[in-house]
């Protein structure tokens, strides 16, 4: 079986399971080691047991790790395709023979020439980008900044006053 991750900027990193404990975490000393501040020390331990089941467990990590989008609290048995995260790395494990024997049939429906065209459009790299929304401004801020333009208005008007008599 394989443990495959996906991070931001298309950082990827993998390593294969067996029934030696496979430790992952950010600390130099964890088999596979990632570097990325959103990742703990110390995240989580994943191994086989001699039934061919792959377990995994949080190593009492700050941020927490998820699978299938909910929080593991305790050793998990997890299967191939179960979508594992952690900080902004997201992760499945696999059984890479059965991977390596995929195949895929496609079905051509009218006339089939042997030639495929694809458009230039259609060959581009593209990136995801995520987007955050503009932070609300803070009515204390608007309070701050109104309070101000008060006071600069009636400095103004003092200034004014006073050099005309």
């Amino acid at each position: 079986m394989r443990f495959e991750l996906h991070g931001p900027e298309d950082q990827k990193a993998g390593a294969t399971i067996s029934s030696a404990p496979l430790s992952v975490g950010r600390d130099g000393t964890n088999d596979l080691v990632i570097a990325e501040r959103t990742v703990s020390r110390h995240q989580c331990r994943i191994w086989m047991e001699a039934d061919g089941r792959i377990l995994i467990e949080d190593s009492e990590s700050r941020y927490g790790t998820f699978i299938n989008g909910q929080l593991l609290q305790e050793p998990r048995s997890i299967r191939s395709g179960d979508t594992i995260r952690f900080g902004d790395w997201e992760g499945r494990v696999f059984d890479e023979e059965l991977a390596a024997q995929a195949t895929v049939e496609v079905h051509l429906s009218g006339e089939a020439t042997g030639e495929t065209t694809i458009p230039p459009a259609a060959t581009r790299k593209t990136r995801l980008i995520k987007l955050r929304p503009e932070p609300a401004s803070s009515p204390t801020y608007v309070i701050v900044l109104a309070l101000a333009a008060v006071l600069a208005t009636a400095l103004i008007v003092i200034l004014l006053l006073d050099s005309s008599f």
